[in-house]
């Protein structure tokens, strides 16, 4: 079952419409892949449930890019391990106590977004939570 899910995961990945009219590099795609799963886990936690990232975030470390030289910095590599640790430290954490994780994993994003590709901030920003 679980690997039909995958599979359909992964259908899912390849049919989305590419918003950009001159295509999207493999990085961008993922990126917007990591969003979708965002705001699914975003959904799950403030419904009190165990979230869990599923898109392939590891993957942010060798996906082709729009401008390689962007990416092939020791930065670029210093914020995508962050952003994996924060993935990874989200994932761990059990329900109930994933809301520090979770902020720390959208604001790692944000941080590298700062530093590469200001476009998509507004939109990580639909991301976080509100605060309590």
């Amino acid at each position: 079952m679980l690997s039909l899910l995958f599979v359909q995961c992964k259908q899912e990945e390849s049919t989305k419409k590419d918003v950009n009219p001159n295509g999207s590099s493999e990085l961008a795609l993922l990126m917007r892949n990591m969003f979708d799963d965002g705001m699914l886990v975003k959904a799950d936690m403030l419904e009190g449930k165990k979230a869990t990232v599923e898109c392939d975030y590891a993957r942010i470390h060798t996906a082709h890019p729009t401008q390689p030289e962007k990416v092939s910095t020791p930065e670029f590599k210093v914020f995508s391990d962050a952003y994996v640790a924060a993935v990874d430290e989200f994932n761990q954490a059990p329900a109930g106590e994933q809301r520090g994780p979770y902020t720390h994993m959208v604001n790692t994003c944000i941080q590298c977004h700062q530093e590469f590709c200001t476009g998509p901030i507004r939109r990580i920003r639909k991301m976080e939570l509100a605060a309590q």
